[in-house]
């Protein structure tokens, strides 16, 4: 048909017009945003912009036929309709695509329609999460493959190409697939198009491939994903050719593939087509976010998912996936970037969550559950935090304590000692230590020390429960918004809760502590990995990021251990926690605890217990603290007087 459409076009090609003015309405918004952006814009090349509109595209005609009317006459309203949409995706798809979902014909949601129309050599789809950006990619592949990309015809010879190819790149190969899947759907649904197909392979690279004889020409896509398990982040796919390339989920596509695979295909092929599609990933000036703000050749079409016409049926849900972070909501629903410069916390937030007092200001508070977040790194030294929160809703968090503990040769003894006079004194409901940078066997040492403590300081013997390593590199359970229990990663995990606080204005910190301010302003998404999770990092390493990790782990044991503080409502705790595992049962793993007051000072046992520790006598409880019965001889010590200076391990003397 594009041959057909080419003679015609050769016979009537000194008289048919060239659509010189904009007159459809996609063209006339595309071109006002081109000149609100760009107008006086001076690219990083020194090229300057007057007019602002620099598209090389040819306008979409305002009727939206691309052939002359004059041509009717020389064929059936069938083939007419059929020269027309060869050139015309919107119309070709209409006509020849059905919905995979409803086995009608296609009808594309109306800001789908624009880059179906479009013709520029340069596209960006900056759209929102579910606004159907697959589907506009998958029709627009089958409509390239089964019309010879419109007729696209060689610079030299001037004839249409045969044996196009298209190039599909995308961060994980579920993305390539996904778009894979999308084609395959639309062509099981068209019998004409499906006896087309020559090769259809799955796995790495997907590849689908027309016959090169009759009414098809040999085209054909292939698929490679940038984060491949080979770790050749994408470069398997160096030294392809290409007549269109399309970039899915474009702004997590690694540098490597740019530079190595898609730059040089495009320098070295004037024809070949470029489109981008993707959400924000969230890192200020990336390549993604150039593309719309800084390469006036590029055409953006932006629609969040809010213009989804069923958005009100939708958006509860939606809304659910996201939980109450609105940072992800902006980029990922709203695909909003983010303000130049910012950082993971938002600085005004940051200066919100600061309150005029100093740490020691604050005393132990009944109202509020303690907990402990510890960085341990072997360059940098000990960092902790103690954090309090308000048992009551809606459960504000006061920074109550910050050390750092400087690196020197007994960095790990005094580290060890803080943490336990610190536990004496606020007696948390959990102690959560990196498992990095030594973490791991700091946790060991005290758990050891709770244990030789056992039936002597109840306080000290805590610390074999509540003292527990967090893997930034592992996943973590929660209960998901449906009940259901999911694993998500430990790390995003963990600042995401973070930044809940701020944005919930539910944090409070010490004016005077510019190390935290200084941090938190420093921390930084410095890149995405293929599957679209964030690696978080700082802007200026001098001044670090440990503190904020403590202070962290501090809060993010809250979100894990304490899920009556997920809700809103006050937590049935009365005090101090100071929780008893059923002395019939192993420590750690009891869902029968009983809590109770413990004072500061309480070196020696609990007093005046709360009578819901059951028939369990205040001596049994002391010494029976962990996972069994204390031993005759255990029971003996625990009548002495306990003594400073006790031996836990060879060499080291660790005062209690």
């Amino acid at each position: 048909m594009a041959d057909i459409a080419l003679e015609l076009e050769n016979d009537f090609k000194d008289t048919l017009p060239l659509p010189k003015e904009v007159t459809h309405p996609v063209c006339k918004k595309c071109v006002n945003c081109a000149r609100q952006k760009y107008n006086g814009f001076t690219g990083g090349e020194g090229t300057y912009y007057e007019d602002g509109f620099s598209v090389g595209c040819s306008f979409i005609p305002e009727n939206g036929q691309y052939i002359d009317n004059r041509l009717k006459e020389h064929c059936t309203e069938e083939e007419w309709l059929e020269l027309n949409s060869y050139k015309n995706p919107l119309l070709w798809a209409m006509r020849n695509l059905k919905d995979p979902d409803s086995g009608k014909p296609w009808t594309p949601w109306p800001y789908q329609k624009a880059p179906l129309l479009c013709s520029s050599p340069r596209m960006v789809l900056r759209w929102g999460r579910r606004t159907g950006k697959s589907t506009v990619l998958a029709a627009l592949i089958i409509w390239f493959l089964f019309t010879d990309g419109g007729g696209l015809k060689d610079p030299k010879t001037g004839k249409v190409r045969k044996n196009l190819k298209i190039l599909l790149i995308a961060p994980q190969k579920s993305h390539v697939s996904n778009i894979f899947d999308r084609v395959r759907a639309f062509l099981a649904l068209s019998p004409h198009l499906q006896s087309c197909i020559k090769r259809d392979k799955r796995g790495s690279p997907e590849l689908i491939a027309l016959r090169g004889e009759g009414t098809s020409t040999g085209n054909q896509i292939v698929g490679f994903a940038s984060g491949d398990a080979s770790g050749s982040k994408g470069l398997s796919a160096r030294g392809q050719d290409a007549d269109l390339i399309l970039l899915d989920e474009g702004a997590f596509v690694s540098e490597e593939v740019i530079l190595n695979v898609v730059n040089p295909i495009l320098y070295t092929r004037s024809t070949t087509r470029l489109i981008v599609s993707s959400t924000p990933s969230g890192i200020a000036g990336d390549y993604f976010e150039g593309l719309c703000k800084r390469r006036p050749k590029y055409v953006e079409f932006y629609s969040p998912a809010t213009e989804r016409p069923d958005w009100a049926e939708v958006e509860d849900q939606i809304r659910k996936d996201f939980g109450g972070s609105q940072d992800e909501w902006d980029k990922e629903v709203l695909a909003l970037f983010p303000i130049a410069g910012i950082g993971v916390y938002k600085e005004s937030l940051i200066k919100l969550a600061q309150s005029d007092y100093e740490y020691g200001d604050l005393k132990p508070d009944q109202g509020l559950i303690y907990t402990i977040g510890v960085d341990w790194n072997k360059e940098h030294g000990t960092e902790i935090v103690v954090t309090g929160t308000e048992r009551a809703s809606p459960h504000n968090t006061w920074d109550v304590w910050a050390e750092t503990i400087p690196k020197k040769d007994f960095t790990t003894p005094m580290g060890i000692d803080k943490l336990v006079a610190l536990n004496r004194y606020w007696q948390p409901a959990l102690i959560y230590v990196d498992e990095g940078g030594g973490g791991s066997a700091c946790v060991q040492m005290l758990h050891f020390m709770g244990r030789a403590a056992r039936g002597r300081n109840i306080l000290d013997a805590r610390l074999v429960d509540i003292v527990k390593s967090y893997d930034f590199g592992s996943k973590v359970e929660i209960q998901d918004h449906d009940g259901q229990m999911v694993k998500k990663p430990a790390k995003p995990f963990l600042v995401e809760t973070s930044v809940h606080k701020f944005e919930t204005q539910t944090f409070r910190y010490p004016r005077g502590d510019t190390i935290l301010t200084k941090q938190l302003n420093n921390y930084i998404v410095v890149r995405r990995t293929p599957a679209g999770l964030p690696v978080y990092g700082m802007k200026e390493r001098k001044w670090g990021d440990h503190r904020v990790d403590a202070l962290n782990l501090a809060l993010i044991a809250v979100r894990l251990e304490i899920p009556s503080l997920n809700e809103n409502q006050s937590v049935l705790y009365s005090s101090n926690i100071g929780y008893v595992p059923d002395k019939d049962g192993p420590s750690g793993n009891v869902p029968n605890r009983g809590y109770a007051t413990i004072s500061a000072n309480a070196g020696r046992g609990l007093e005046n217990a709360p009578d819901r520790l059951g028939n369990a006598r205040i001596g049994n409880v002391n010494a029976s603290w962990g996972s069994r019965e204390p031993t005759e001889a255990e029971l003996a010590r625990a009548a002495r007087k306990p003594r400073r200076g006790s031996h836990y391990g060879k060499g080291r003397t660790w005062r209690r």
